[in-house]
């Protein structure tokens, strides 16, 4: 049987910083944008149904810091950007077995930041049509290999913000009505 329940209490805080800036550059317009966040979650009470394994997956289960730098270009019918993506280091408890501590056996990931690099390049055939080629995650990085996948099969530490596929490569064609 399975219930929810409401058996830990939380304090969450953060910062979001997110700065643009826009200049003419090679005939057409340049755009700079940097996003910054931090945030800090911490469990301040739990109840026996909750082990030290979640608290600690609840309480550093995401990075603590995130942030990307995009510069993206205009220039008449073409357009175009690049981003570079920085996730921070998190810990993960792998399938959730919520039960084990590090201590006494369980399954813990420390999990090392990351950089990836997105890109896209776009042309407007006319008022409805554009086309796009791009990529996410260009260079095909990967999150950092764990050592309990031959225990639990998983090459890579399922919950990665920046996802355990790696590059991820497209044609897109926008139709716009």
């Amino acid at each position: 049987m399975k219930y929810f329940t409401n058996d830990f209490d939380t304090t969450t805080q953060g910062l979001d910083l997110v700065a643009n800036y826009s200049f003419d550059l090679w005939n057409g317009r340049t755009g700079l944008a940097f996003a910054y966040n931090w945030t800090d979650t911490a469990v301040d009470s739990y109840s026996s149904n909750i082990s030290e394994a979640k608290v600690e997956q609840l309480e550093r289960g995401l990075p603590k810091v995130r942030g990307s730098f995009t510069v993206n270009q205009n220039y008449g019918d073409w357009k175009g950007y690049v981003r570079i993506n920085h996730f921070g280091s998190f810990y993960e408890d792998h399938l959730d077995s919520g039960v084990l501590t590090a201590a006494d056996g369980g399954l813990p990931i420390e999990v090392g930041s990351a950089i990836t690099t997105d890109v896209e390049i776009s042309y407007s055939i006319n008022d409805s049509y554009e086309i796009s080629v791009g990529a996410q995650n260009l260079f095909d990085e990967y999150p950092d290999e764990h050592e309990w996948q031959g225990v639990a099969g998983s090459k890579y530490p399922t919950t990665a913000v920046m996802g355990i596929n790696g590059g991820f490569y497209y044609v897109r064609l926008n139709y716009n009505f």
